[in-house]
This record gives structure tokens, sequence and C-alpha cells, in this order.
């Protein structure tokens, strides 16, 4: 089943890049830390190496590195 998800969902690693920040819409706050929208209204915390499968355009899904390599 996750198999099935994976290749149907646009997914790729969140490296810090500004490219990357403007694409998903990163908020940076001014202590630096990066929050990523995961629906119209919550933004949860995003780091350098998790992975980000966009779900719908504007909400976004976030996948630990640790917990995607045991998928893939």
């Amino acid at each position: 089943m996750i198999d099935n998800f994976l290749r149907e969902i646009p997914i790729e690693q969140f490296d810090g890049s500004p490219r990357l920040i403007e694409k998903y819409d990163i908020h940076v706050t001014q202590s630096g830390i990066l929050n990523i929208k995961v629906n119209r209204t919550h933004r949860i915390e995003i780091k350098t190496g998790m992975w980000v499968a966009t779900i719908n355009e504007g909400c976004y899904v976030t996948i630990n590195d640790s917990e995607m390599k045991k998928l893939i």
C-alpha cells in the first residue's frame, strides 16, 4: 500500500535550499525555524533531510528521513 502511495504522489527530500523554501511556501521564523503548510491553516516544523509529499496543491506531508529509508 505505501509503495503505491509513493509512486502516485510527488515526493522529494528537503535540502533547505531557497528553491525548495519558495516552492513549498516555507515560513522562516525569527528564530530560524522552518515551517511548512500541512493544510490551509496549520503549519509544522520541517528540517533539512525530511521528505515532502505533495497531497494537494499547498498541502503537504512530511516524512522523517529514517522512516523514508524503511519505506524505500
